[in-house]
């Protein structure tokens, strides 16, 4: 018998795959509770119902801000982006929106803003799993995002422009872009076999977080 004949057992192999293709889908899934408990703060429910003051609208871009910067921040310097060379995270950055939308708000430029950003609990990302995981959460937001843009745009009048610049996420691109990171967090997680269940533990840690900066008052 030749190499050729011998039969090849591809079970487990077809098994990872499978298993990485579900990936996004046990995500999805998996953290829908964690999801709605965030949109049931009271902050959230007040922005989604178009009772949101300016005042108040702003304080919540300021909150989102001292979690996602520190949890960007985080990420940037994470190893996992020296495997992953073929993938662009720093495009993907929201921090940066997050300070245009404030700096309008304010009437200032970004540059002159001062931004103490609150100490907040960041999730636990120390592993490849685990950040990908954490930004599930984060690029999760830029999809629906577009929802809450209309309802902004409709009630204040806040554009992509001005004010709402974090929640128009990549614009008439952004269905692509999530079909990208889909595509980047399944290959990545096949090729490196990472644990989903710890990928899961840290996007429920990030909604946890994320679930505590809004509903600190």
């Amino acid at each position: 018998m030749t190499t050729s004949d011998v039969p090849v057992d591809r079970s487990d192999e077809a098994s990872t795959a499978k298993t990485c293709a579900d990936v996004m889908v046990m995500l999805r899934k998996d953290t829908a509770d964690a999801h709605q408990s965030m949109e049931d703060t009271p902050v959230m429910r007040s922005l989604l119902a178009g009772t949101l003051s300016r005042s108040g609208y702003m304080a919540l871009l300021e909150d989102i801000y001292s979690l996602a910067s520190p949890l960007e921040a985080a990420a940037m310097a994470h190893p996992l982006w020296t495997r992953a060379t073929n993938f662009d995270f720093r495009r993907r950055l929201k921090s940066q929106r997050l300070l245009q939308d404030i700096a309008f708000l304010q009437g200032a430029s970004p540059e002159d803003l001062e931004i103490v950003p609150r100490t907040v609990r960041l999730p636990n990302v120390g592993s490849d799993a685990r950040l990908l995981g954490a930004l599930y959460v984060i690029e999760g937001a830029s999809l629906g995002g577009r929802v809450i843009l209309k309802q902004l745009t409709d009630l204040y009048g806040y554009t992509a422009e001005a004010a709402a610049c974090f929640y128009a996420g990549y614009g008439h691109d952004t269905g692509q872009r999530w079909r990208e990171w889909c595509a980047f967090v399944e290959d990545y997680s096949r090729d490196r076999k990472l644990d989903t269940q710890e990928m899961l533990s840290a996007a429920l840690e990030t909604f946890g977080c994320f679930g505590e900066v809004l509903g600190h008052g």
